[in-house]
């Protein structure tokens, strides 16, 4: 039964950014109905989480009716997240009300904006002119629309690489300013759907970047609002060290998918070896009775918080925090 399932629904990008070869992986998009056979398979049925991205998702014109295409099968749905690099204001604003409008309230829509730097440095990054500021008006417009939504949110998605390592703590304080939630994404080196691998030299933390990188988790794990993260912190601490992870995410436990928008079915994101079946070639059923690649030498080293919090363990160690809080309350 999947419970989560990351979905680029297109590789057309309006970015190049330089740690993600997906701009290079143009191909024509496929319809709706190509996608429709995948979604009323039962074993989605179950589906409670989606990630629509990219490329850039909010370029796809039909994006709206996609999404309602989804939730028509996957009555379970409770969250929706889309990633945006934040570049197209109008199209961006106009698309996520467009969703709003067409999915079911109860459905929790959140939406992260790609945001490195809040200086003209970031254009390095993302390799367009005036992105940072691009990207914080459309943050700004997103917050507005916010306020006439409910079940909307509103991010910031920051990607650790070497050419923003320096301004972490900045990123924070802007976020924690604004009012806004922000996910600092360790940018990995993989050989699967965005394949970074030969684009590495462009980003990696060198070792003294590292050990910055390693107080600054350290430090954030003290604040409120990422204490519910702070197992999935602790373990890429050790990995950053060298040593194994043991932190079991949901594609690790079998209960997330990768489908990318040319129809290619991995169980995972971050190795080739994960891959399943291809949709232009075989039928969902195929796909998904298969038995799951052994990609646990993978797992021992993998640097992604992908869903961490979504997983079995993770759920009953946050289950297990609130009932001592709630005991805590109680004696006091």
């Amino acid at each position: 039964m999947i419970k989560a399932l990351v979905f680029p629904v297109t590789y057309r990008c309006n970015a190049k950014c330089i740690m993600c070869s997906i701009h290079k992986r143009y191909t024509t998009d496929k319809n709706i109905s190509f996608f429709e056979n995948f979604f009323k398979n039962e074993s989605l049925a179950y589906l409670e989480s989606i990630n629509i991205t990219g490329g850039e998702p909010t370029l796809r014109k039909d994006l709206p009716e996609l999404i309602k295409m989804i939730t028509k099968y996957c009555t379970r749905l409770s969250e929706i997240n889309i990633n945006s690099n934040g570049i197209k204001k109008e199209r961006i604003i106009k698309t996520i009300e467009n969703i709003l409008n067409n999915i079911d309230p109860r459905i929790k829509l959140q939406v992260f904006i790609s945001l490195d730097r809040l200086d003209m440095g970031a254009d390095d990054i993302r390799g367009i002119k005036n992105s940072s500021a691009l990207a914080q008006d459309s943050l700004m417009a997103l917050k507005e629309l916010q306020n006439k939504y409910q079940n909307l949110s509103v991010g910031i998605s920051c990607t650790i690489i070497s050419k923003n390592i320096d301004v972490l703590e900045d990123m924070y304080e802007y976020s924690k300013n604004n009012n806004f939630l922000i996910d600092f994404i360790y940018a990995t080196v993989n050989d699967n759907y965005i394949n970074s691998v030969t684009m590495k030299d462009q980003f990696v933390l060198s070792s003294h970047e590292i050990n910055r990188l390693i107080k600054f988790i350290e430090e954030l794990m003290c604040y409120e609002e990422f204490k519910y993260r702070n197992s999935y912190y602790i373990d890429l601490i050790n990995v950053l060290k060298g040593k194994s992870s043991t932190k079991k995410c949901i594609f690790r436990e079998g209960k997330g998918l990768l489908l990318e928008a040319d129809g290619r079915v991995s169980v995972c994101g971050m190795t080739a070896e994960s891959f399943l079946g291809h949709l232009t070639q075989e039928s969902a059923d195929n796909i998904l009775c298969k038995p799951i690649p052994n990609i646990d030498w993978k797992c021992k080293t993998c640097e992604t918080n992908s869903y961490v919090e979504w997983s079995t363990e993770s759920k009953a160690t946050i289950k297990n925090e609130l009932f001592e809080k709630v005991k805590i309350k109680r004696n006091s």
